[in-house]
């Protein structure tokens, strides 16, 4: 799911994720899982992504760097702001998407510079390599929209396996009841390595 709510170029969850989550927080679903939450303020998918902060704010976090995200838990969960009357808590699950789009992170509104390449786990282009025919109209937007990716270096994919870890953390400290680990676009070998490393 991707709420295309943030600020641009991507930020922490704001009032209007607030108000999404409220609202369905009101029919205690048994579990709510978040939109994209990148792990890298370089790597978006349509450029208002909600995004973890980054350094010692994304390891050591403040209570200040936490406060979107536990606004956002707290939404799900069916607690009200401290502006609002607090209700009890309902028994949803609270769950943290993290996602690094790789490959499909966008030419221009991905968080990077113009035409810089988007990190990925090989150098494949969105498209190549698919037994579906996309058409010519598919394979122009995909030219234009996607370019083919730089292939991450052990160095680069290990930085990527603990962004995933740290911001598992983060989440909890958010008062998120767990996290999904979003693994398409060629990353895969994200999710065995961060089972192994928080096992």
């Amino acid at each position: 799911m991707y709420e295309h709510l943030a600020t641009f170029p991507g930020g922490p969850p704001n009032a209007h994720h607030i108000q999404l989550y409220s609202e369905w927080a009101k029919h205690e679903w048994g579990m709510v899982v978040t939109g994209n939450v990148q792990v890298a303020p370089n790597h978006l998918t349509l450029g208002r992504d909600i995004v973890l902060p980054t350094g010692p704010a994304l390891s050591e976090p403040s209570e200040q760097d936490l406060l979107p995200f536990c606004r956002l838990a707290d939404a799900i969960h069916g607690l009200k702001d401290q502006t609002n009357s607090v209700q009890v808590r309902n028994k949803t699950l609270a769950i943290m998407q993290l996602n690094h789009p790789g490959r499909q992170s966008s030419n221009f509104i991905g968080g990077r510079w113009p035409l810089q390449p988007p990190l990925a786990p090989s150098a494949l282009r969105i498209g190549v390599g698919s037994t579906r025919t996309t058409g010519f109209m598919g394979e122009l937007v995909n030219k234009l929209m996607f370019q083919t990716p730089k292939e991450m270096s052990k160095t680069e994919v290990q930085g990527a396996l603990n962004s995933f870890v740290q911001g598992a953390v983060f989440a909890s400290r958010a008062g998120f009841d767990g996290v999904q680990v979003h693994v398409a676009h060629g990353c895969k070998f994200i999710i065995y390595s961060v089972i192994e490393i928080t096992t």
